[in-house]
């Protein structure tokens, strides 16, 4: 119950990011979804021995210091390149999912508890950052 209130709490901030005026391919009287002011890509983390990653977004620099006004969107990919949220946040039962946290205006670190999530195999994570004002 817990991860559907997030989840639809996270699709009502996403919602603010609609715009209007912008041009869409479709139709254009069509609201399209703005891009992120932040993209990390996909970051593989096979390799990593660390359950952390210290990501530098670097959005103050853009002039976007308010971290207040921020939207994070974390995701990450098994070895299928399968997309997932899947334990968002993390599962102390399960020992397993992941999570962001430490965010300033220039940086935020992403954890997991293992390179398995639910028995699945965790190969890359991406972070997306929205700003809005």
């Amino acid at each position: 119950m817990k991860k559907l209130f997030f989840l639809f709490v996270f699709c009502i901030i996403l919602g603010l990011f609609l715009t209007t005026g912008c041009k869409c391919p479709e139709v254009e009287t069509q609201c399209c979804f703005s891009q992120p002011k932040y993209n990390s890509g996909w970051i593989n983390i096979t390799s990593l021995t660390d359950l952390f990653l210290t990501i530098n977004h670097n959005l103050s620099g853009l002039g976007y210091s308010n971290v207040d006004n921020y939207v994070i969107d974390l995701q990450y990919k098994d070895l299928s390149g399968n997309i997932t949220h899947y334990d968002y946040g993390a599962s102390v039962q399960q020992y397993s999912g992941a999570w962001w946290s430490n965010l300033n205006a220039n940086t935020i670190t992403v954890g997991w508890r293992s390179h398995h999530i639910n028995g699945v195999q965790i190969s890359a994570i991406r972070v997306r950052i929205w700003v809005y004002e």
